[in-house]
């Protein structure tokens, strides 16, 4: 005896197969490119909401951390959409430290200057957008290793481990090892 779905007129096993055949269209579809709810995706924003979306992060990341000197936008690396109650946008954003503090004046902020010994920073800056709002809501940044840098660190890193072999074979070679046998024909 099969049974029946109150009021619809299907049996439960065509029920069972109708839900399993659109669960699997939804998983083929979703698998080919299409989006997946809560998921990432390049941000689709035109030029003026992105510099505004960035100009937030940066605000936020000036509020939030330690270091007195004012980050300055040097431009947008990656920006990613998210839906999520309302929309999360995850920039990064490469930025300096500049030659004015925090305290200087916003009208003035425009002619602050990249400081070379501070180096560049990769941050990462979520922000929210509801109801037409946009509000960072979190950001942490990390230190950029120039590529002439790293190329040197990475020469000097070589060259250390190539002298402990180096040095660790002639040291093998020259200490015969315990039980070995010494000729003295």
């Amino acid at each position: 005896m099969a049974r029946r779905c109150s009021g619809h007129g299907m049996e439960s096993n065509e029920l069972f197969t109708s839900l399993m055949v659109m669960y699997f269209a939804l998983v083929f579809e979703s698998s080919f490119g299409q989006v997946i709810p809560g998921g990432l995706r390049p941000a689709n924003v035109d030029n003026e909401k992105l510099e505004k979306m960035a100009n937030i992060g940066i605000n936020f990341l000036n509020k939030n951390f330690q270091d007195n000197q004012l980050l300055k936008l040097l431009r947008v690396e990656d920006a990613q959409a998210q839906t999520a109650q309302g929309r999360v946008y995850h920039l990064k954003l490469n930025v300096a430290s500049t030659n004015c503090t925090k305290d200087t004046k916003k009208d003035e902020q425009n002619n602050c200057e990249e400081t070379e010994e501070s180096g560049r920073k990769l941050c990462s800056v979520k922000v929210w957008e509801w109801r037409g709002k946009l509000k960072a809501t979190k950001g942490s940044c990390e230190d950029i290793i120039e590529p002439s840098l790293q190329t040197t660190e990475q020469s000097i890193e070589a060259t250390i481990s190539d002298l402990t072999k180096t040095a660790q074979a002639n040291t093998t070679a020259e200490i015969p090892s315990e039980g070995a046998m010494i000729s003295t024909n």
